[in-house]
């Protein structure tokens, strides 16, 4: 039994849509731990979770490119070159975390990194979870998906940043949790 290039691609990308957000579920957990050796796995954890999520945003570009190839190719574009924003963001906090002296000198040089970076860094990430959001619709209005994937899986990256730039860990566990079940469930399909 041989397989297609297609076939790999899309066993590939099944498993990296179901890996990407356990991954990620799992940072987010540890993310709010009290010692800086729980906090570094947090970060590994949520870098494991981006890079798997490349090949998860190909697979859905896959997906997308018949039923809706201007979402598939500018959409998901997008979200890839907006994905690079993450590792930055994730250095910053670990390089901030685990070299400050105090935990009040790490919160003031989190604080001015976020507000000298925002444009440059953070903004580009809020504007990723956007474009994934609307992925989601894409693919449930291309009919790739059923309505309640399609509007989970949205609504999951968008309450990111609602849980993240507040401090709302509870949002955040949520976010997390709907993009697990439907990025799990396309996968899996």
């Amino acid at each position: 039994m041989s397989t297609t290039p297609s076939e790999l691609q899309r066993t590939l990308s099944g498993v990296c849509l179901l890996m990407a957000p356990v991954f990620g579920l799992a940072s987010e957990f540890l993310r709010y731990g009290l010692t800086e050796g729980v906090y570094f796995w947090s970060g590994v954890l949520a870098l494991v979770s981006m890079a798997l999520s490349v090949q998860a945003v190909l697979g859905l570009r896959h997906l997308l490119s018949t039923r809706a190839p201007r979402l598939a190719i500018y959409g998901c574009g997008l979200a890839l070159v907006l994905m690079l924003s993450g590792p930055a963001i994730i250095s910053t906090y670990l390089v901030t975390a685990l070299t400050s002296p105090d935990a009040t000198a790490a919160a003031k040089i989190e604080q001015a990194t976020f507000e000298r970076l925002f444009p440059v860094i953070f903004l580009p990430a809020v504007v990723y979870l956007l474009c994934r959001a609307v992925i989601g619709i894409g693919l449930w209005r291309a009919g790739i998906v059923p309505a309640w994937v399609g509007i989970l899986l949205a609504l999951g990256y968008f309450l990111f940043p609602v849980g993240r730039i507040p401090f709302l860990p509870p949002v955040v566990y949520l976010a997390a949790t709907l993009v697990l079940v439907t990025e799990t469930w396309i996968g899996w399909k």
